[in-house]
């Protein structure tokens, strides 16, 4: 169940970045804006360097067994990713980075309750996050 779990979430993860990066293109050709600049690169390391590390640590989680962390942690790891490229990109973006960080540390002391803050986190969150972003910056 494990190894399916772990290919499902690889799975996602790499459709968000294909539909992230198809995007983000789109977006960038409508402006006329090159879309691999020095602000992309510098949100992009901002953000994928706690990602990285908090992936690396949930698969130590996950291999010693530690099963309830993983949730909190990529929350956790997220919400610092988030806020880190808040700098160089929408400074709203900080708003949501404390948000998943605040979830992360809830869900560790709700052990077991992972995919209910997941759900608010990653879902809900973004949703709203989302519209918020399309209604101030993008409708025209």
């Amino acid at each position: 169940k494990l190894k399916l779990l772990i290919s499902i979430a690889s799975l996602i993860l790499l459709s968000s970045l294909l539909l992230f990066f198809v995007s983000a293109r789109i977006k960038s050709g409508k402006e006329g804006i090159k879309l691999f600049n020095s602000s992309f690169s510098r949100t992009l390391k901002s953000l994928f360097v706690p990602l990285f590390s908090g992936g690396l640590f949930c698969l130590f989680l996950l291999y010693h067994h530690m099963y309830g962390l993983v949730a909190p942690a990529t929350l956790i790891f997220y919400g610092l990713g988030l806020v880190s490229a808040s700098k160089y990109s929408y400074s709203e973006l900080e708003f949501l980075g404390y948000f998943e960080l605040v979830l992360g540390i809830l869900s560790s002391y709700y052990m077991g309750s992972g995919l209910l803050f997941w759900i608010i986190g990653f879902g809900l969150g973004h949703i709203i996050f989302g519209l918020f972003i399309h209604f101030k910056y993008d409708q025209k």
